[in-house]
């Protein structure tokens, strides 16, 4: 009697071994999804908002350029301010400032160049509540009337922007 061949022409070893190749594929790619960073809003709701930018003198009616930007939280969320950080663009040029936190006692010993102080109800405490506001006061100068500036807030644990606003100053570019 002759003897039966099988046709399959598959063994159980290269199943085995495809079933394990697969498994640690399956592995390494679940891996790398996880200690990717993370992955940014290429698009940030509006939360801070430039509500003006003062360019006359504090004390009187002197227009010396004095580049205070008054921001709104206007978001549907208190933020903690010790994590947030701001970069600030003139015309699509960003300017030389380094705004490290937007928590009040922190950002007194840190290095803000450009900017001469920051006040207000959103760098008090730890949260940067609903409908309060932050003044910056930049180096007079920084801004110019006709100018766009835009304003990018930044969360500095993940680096990924959380909003961005763009303010026209009013008048013409000088």
């Amino acid at each position: 009697m002759p003897r039966e061949r099988n046709e399959l022409g598959v063994s159980p070893v290269v199943g085995v071994v495809l079933l394990v190749a697969v498994t640690v594929l399956l592995a390494l790619i679940i891996l790398a999804l996880f200690s990717l960073p993370h992955l940014c809003t290429p698009f940030p709701p509006k939360q801070i908002e430039i509500v003006v930018i003062h360019d006359y003198d504090e004390d009187r009616p002197l227009l010396n350029y004095d580049s205070r930007v008054l921001l709104n939280n206007i978001g549907t969320e208190d933020l903690l301010n010790r994590h947030l950080s701001a970069r600030f663009y003139v015309d699509g040029v960003p300017i030389r400032n380094a705004i490290s936190t937007f928590h009040g006692e922190d950002f007194i010993p840190t290095h803000h160049y450009g900017v001469e102080l920051m006040r207000g109800e959103g760098c008090r405490g730890e949260k940067w509540l609903k409908n309060e506001y932050v003044l910056i006061d930049f180096k007079d100068g920084t801004f110019k009337p006709g100018q766009t500036i835009r304003v990018e807030m930044v969360n500095s644990n993940t680096g990924c922007i959380i909003s961005r606003d763009e303010y026209r100053a009013p008048g013409p570019v000088r």
